[in-house]
């Protein structure tokens, strides 16, 4: 069953739409522009005051990517079509392989062309009186009464009844969101206990893998025939059978990672992981002995291997004492890539307050719409490069002669974590940050309630306009995929003279020429942020940070290795599903283990890769795309940088960037 128009709709009985919205992360606004559906229907439909035709509820639980029957709100609902078809749900079933079942009805002659539903959905049609041409549209089977078929219904499939009316029982199992076979498998069986050999050729075959891998293929997975009927104890004994790497804990040393995975069957999967770090040209004229140190230490985390004695000892001390951010924050990267798992102080003694996402609907969005903004205050800091980052801001930015105040332009500064990093190493700036999120204001204020050197200015740059004082250089950092590309160069252009340099530091994407290709890079390069820094958290820690890490460790990397394996659509149904798994967790407003610091930055990241698919306050682009928007801005690029590489070989491939821009 599918698409089906209506004009008399169903009734207006309130639907399940508001809570799977909800759910789903998105604002009426985003749920209108993915669907077609104007905000103004939605609303009405959300508070039980439209009805709404079938084609219309189609097009809705197409956009938020569910089942068409979760969306109804009760099984008494019928819905039409202009021609008269007629469908209502009897039942829904949801369990992991949810589903549904619609009695359908239609007057003779009728006819309907259904888009095809997502990888992997049967349809079973029993015709209960007349006769009915069903199935994919290139080869449908004509049906009678009484007979019964079976179809793929992951592309176009048609029901056309004939001289006299029909019904049918249509049945729809929606498939499990699991990674299914792929063209990288090597199915072996479970070695056999005692066996001498067993365990020996599953070594052989991962160290091919590993080969295979780092020299070209995307991955390689080996999954197991049979295997011991539990399988978290099957999980366990893999690993200590084979102890691979699997990103836990473990020093970042290889081109390949390996991870176990037990969902829909037992198997190890070595992927290709592309180098993450080089280093960062150094300006000659900066020597204080913050930026020096800072150099150090982001040196250190680029060895990704178990520092030596003393290294460790003075990392462990920067991280404990350090009088800056960015110094402490550095040193714990360091720590953590060598395989020691470390949280910066600033983030170990925050705390996080209730968020509540918005429903408001204004003109412009706000970052706090997809995004908890007081937990990205609280644990953004362990994300991948997120010192290191501003190292390289600092060593771009322009030198001023003594004497000067130079005066920059933060764009987009959020709660001010990266400025007050920047200051730390540059201490002779003063800046004017612009930000139009209140949330994150309110805590910029109070991070720079006593600095007179900062001036904050609670508004989005597309509406700021620059007071007469010259300034002398720019940043932004993290925001310029926040908003309209075009715009926000536009705006800061117009606030620089010519030969004035914006430093811009943001997250790329792969290039994508289409809107699939776009999903899975931009899946590939979050989840590799978040695949890099999983940790095992000891059982002092809250039960739910303990179950969130372990839920988070179990699917991401399903979700990779379907990507990876070109099942992208299965890889964002895997990451949706888990999100809202994940959400459901309790979780304490303060974290009981410092490293559960870690899996809640990873909830950030899956908000904004799911605000990504959305293409709501998410809207990632790739460096060549971004480099030529700035040209057309009024900017040439002076010098760019890949910072953290996550996928992708080459400068102009995913991670985070740092650009050099000159006003012309």
């Amino acid at each position: 069953m599918s698409a089906i128009g209506s004009q008399r709709g169903i009734s207006p009985a309130r639907p399940n739409l508001y809570d799977v919205r909800r759910q789903r992360g998105l604002t009426v606004s985003g749920l209108s522009e993915k669907s077609g559906v104007p905000k103004a229907s939605i609303s009405a439909i959300e508070d039980g005051e439209q009805a709404s035709s079938l084609e219309m509820f189609w097009r809705l639980s197409e956009a938020l990517n569910v089942e068409f029957g979760r969306l109804l709100g009760s099984e008494d609902q019928v819905v039409y079509d202009p021609s008269g078809i007629s469908a209502q749900l009897v039942a829904r079933e949801a369990e992991e392989e949810s589903t549904e079942t619609y009695l359908m009805s239609f007057p003779a002659d009728a006819s309907r062309l259904a888009s095809g539903h997502w990888q992997g959905v049967l349809e079973t049609v029993t015709v209960l009186s007349g006769a009915l041409i069903t199935g994919p549209e290139a080869q449908p089977l004509f049906l009678s009464t009484g007979q019964t078929a079976s179809f793929q219904a992951d592309g176009p499939h048609i029901y056309r009844s004939g001289s006299r009316p029909c019904r049918a029982l249509v049945v729809v199992k929606y498939p499990k969101s699991k990674v299914g076979v792929t063209a990288y498998d090597k199915d072996i069986t479970w070695p056999e206990a005692g066996a001498s050999n067993g365990w020996s050729n599953v070594r052989d075959l991962l160290a091919r893998a590993k080969v295979e891998v780092q020299n070209g293929l995307p991955l390689e997975r080996i999954t197991f025939r049979t295997s011991p009927d539990d399988p978290a104890e099957a999980a366990r004994r893999l690993r200590s059978e084979l102890n691979p790497a699997e990103g836990r804990n473990s020093a970042q040393i290889a081109a390949t990672r390996t991870f176990v995975t037990t969902d829909p069957s037992l198997a190890v999967s070595t992927v290709f992981r592309a180098a993450q770090m080089g280093l960062i040209p150094r300006n000659p004229r900066l020597s204080s002995d913050v930026v020096k140190h800072c150099r150090e230490l982001a040196k250190a985390a680029m060895q990704c291997r178990a520092q030596d004695t003393d290294t460790r000892q003075g990392l462990v001390s920067t991280v404990a004492t350090g009088s800056t951010t960015v110094e402490a924050a550095l040193a714990a990267e360091a720590l953590t890539r060598s395989g020691e798992p470390t949280v910066p102080p600033d983030v170990t003694d925050a705390e996080l307050r209730n968020h509540h996402f918005s429903d408001v609907e204004c003109t412009d969005r706000h970052f706090e719409d997809r995004i908890d903004v007081n937990a990205y205050e609280a644990y953004e800091l362990v994300h991948p490069a997120y010192a290191r980052q501003m190292l390289a801001v600092a060593e771009f930015m322009p030198t001023f002669r003594g004497g000067e105040t130079p005066t920059i332009l933060d764009v987009g500064a959020g709660p001010g974590v990266p400025l007050k990093m920047l200051l730390e190493l540059r201490p002779e700036l003063h800046a004017v940050a612009v930000d139009p999120s209140p949330t994150a204001f309110a805590h910029f204020e109070t991070r720079f309630a006593s600095d007179d050197r900062v001036r904050g200015i609670n508004a989005s740059v597309t509406e700021y306009r620059n007071e007469g004082v010259p300034f002398s250089a720019a940043i932004s950092v993290g925001a310029s995929h926040h908003l309209d590309t075009m715009d926000f160069l536009e705006s800061i252009a117009a606030q620089l003279d010519s030969g004035t340099v914006l430093i811009v530091s943001d997250e790329m994407i792969s290039p994508f020429g289409t809107g699939a290709e776009r999903d899975r890079n931009l899946l590939v390069h979050h989840l590799w942020y978040v695949l890099d820094t999983l940790v095992d958290i000891s059982n002092d820690a809250d039960d739910g940070e303990r179950a969130l890490a372990q839920l988070l460790s179990a699917r991401l990397p399903e979700a990779m290795i379907a990507a990876l394996a070109g099942e992208s659509r299965q890889a964002v149904r895997i990451v949706r599903l888990a999100y809202e798994e994940a959400a459901s967790i309790p979780l304490p407003a303060t974290i009981t283990h410092p490293l559960a610091a870690f899996p809640r930055f990873h909830m950030l990241e899956l908000q904004a890769l799911i605000a990504g698919f959305d293409y709501e306050v998410e809207q990632k682009t790739y460096p060549a795309r971004f480099i030529d928007m700035a040209k057309s801005c009024g900017f040439d690029c002076r010098r760019h940088l890949r910072l953290y590489a996550t996928d992708g070989i080459g400068d102009r491939c995913a991670g985070t960037h740092v650009f050099a821009l000159a006003r012309r």
